[in-house]
């Protein structure tokens, strides 16, 4: 049964809603944007959502973040990466997946979001 509170994630989302989107397990995958799956009882899961959208919200183009149940993923999801609580994240560019990370992780080494978007839309630009 899914736990996500839709109302507390967005409390610590710095998004406009009109960035950011919930999508459950039936949903299709995405085409372009991050999709973060949040595990709402990890304390890791919280931080990594916070960095990540605080992240996001200094770009100036309208990527959105799509946030998924880690507790309900999708198929496509999981055949990307299994879920541990750490925020693990997809960044989807015209369908592919061009990043598969951890968020709390590279939260916690101390790396900039900005510099891991940007290797992740390497490949789409060359």
């Amino acid at each position: 049964m899914p736990t996500l509170d839709r109302e507390q994630v967005l409390r610590r989302c710095p998004l406009p809603l009109g960035r950011v989107a919930f999508v459950d397990e039936h949903a299709a995958c995405p085409n372009n944007g991050v999709v973060f799956a949040h595990a709402a009882w990890s304390g890791q899961s919280v931080a990594a959502l916070s960095w990540l959208a605080a992240g996001l919200a200094e770009r100036t183009d309208p990527l959105a973040l799509h946030i998924l149940d880690a507790d309900a993923l999708p198929v496509w999801f999981r055949h990307h990466m299994d879920v541990h609580g750490y925020g693990e994240t997809l960044v989807l560019i015209d369908g592919r997946v061009t990043a598969a990370f951890a968020a709390y992780k590279r939260f916690q080494a101390g790396d900039e979001l900005s510099e891991l978007l940007a290797q992740a839309w390497a490949p789409a630009s060359g």
